[in-house]
């Protein structure tokens, strides 16, 4: 695992090195917003699309969810179907198989903006990490239209560990 500060220069050097980790190095990356964060979080969030990636970083942050006080499995509709994808209560029960006592948080996104939703939840029940896949959408559809991983990595309150 790598963890880099996320800094004050996300669209120049900061941005490369934490995207050069993320797509070359196959390991999750821990990204420090400019606020800091908690070396030891005991409540976490895990962003739950149903896909790839978020079950890659859900295998890979497995110890800390272990070590959590709480996880939630927060799935935010409004943006994408997410009806064909690995539905939440699999994860759930998947933490449970490992020990992790998870709750389902369903929410609907705010102007279909789902990293605002996240940000909002996020403040609103004091989680301290967020648990999620990195650019589901291809690099460029990223690049050109934003998207959930990178307004977060913009703008994060809390620390984002992220799998590719």
């Amino acid at each position: 695992m790598t963890v880099l500060d996320a800094g004050d220069d996300l669209l120049g050097n900061n941005r490369s090195m934490i995207e050069e980790a993320l797509f070359n190095s196959g390991r999750p990356l821990i990204v420090i917003p400019k606020t800091g964060g908690n070396p030891a979080p005991k409540r976490i969030a895990v962003a739950w699309d149903g896909s790839a990636r978020s079950a890659r970083a859900v295998g890979d942050a497995l110890p800390l969810l272990a070590a959590a006080q709480s996880v939630s499995v927060v799935v935010i509709g409004g943006e994408k179907d997410l009806s064909r994808v690995a539905p939440a209560s699999g994860l759930i029960g998947y933490l449970e198989h490992h020990g992790v006592k998870s709750d389902l948080v369903a929410l609907e996104a705010v102007g279909g903006d789902v990293a605002e939703t996240l940000r909002r939840h996020v403040l609103d029940s004091a989680v301290e990490l967020v648990v999620m896949g990195a650019f589901v959408h291809s690099r460029f559809r990223q690049a050109v239209l934003g998207g959930t991983t990178r307004s977060l990595l913009e703008n994060s309150p809390v620390p984002l560990f992220l799998a590719y």
